[in-house]
């Protein structure tokens, strides 16, 4: 279950059939998911670019893994002839500024892309969110 964006106004503009479902619906089934498949076994995507802030995707990222959901955190890519070809992915610098304190969080919840069974998530490769766990693990 992919969240994509957490902002509403961002949700509305870039995926307005998705908006349809709330943020909270979405929080009571991965919460279900969570309770069936183990805490760090159910993961979303979030897409940096789409226009959430550093701090939306961060109070995101925070509230999943509460729950227990791994929040896959990667760089919008634009792919020619879609209509968001023009959108420029995030800089590393804001990509830096929300997977540096994400790969923290997870380390200290114990939700880490090596301990995700499958998926995205384990798979790391559209992210470097797993190098930041690693660095945070490594660091305490």
């Amino acid at each position: 279950m992919h969240l994509e964006a957490w902002d509403e106004g961002v949700r509305r503009r870039i995926m307005p059939g998705k908006a349809e479902v709330s943020i909270s619906f979405y929080l009571e089934a991965f919460a279900a998911a969570v309770a069936v498949f183990g805490r760090g076994q159910v993961s979303t995507y979030l897409l940096a670019g789409l226009g959430d802030s550093i701090e939306g995707l961060l109070e995101a990222s925070e509230r999943l893994i509460e729950i227990g959901v791994y929040p896959f955190v990667v760089p919008f890519v634009p792919v020619n002839g879609t209509p968001l070809a023009d959108r420029h992915p995030p800089s590393a610098e804001f990509m830096r500024r929300v997977l540096q304190p994400l790969g923290s969080w997870l380390a200290e919840a114990g939700l880490t892309s090596n301990t995700v069974k499958a998926g995205c998530a384990k798979c790391a490769a559209c992210s470097t969110l797993s190098t930041f766990e690693r660095q945070a693990v490594e660091a305490s």
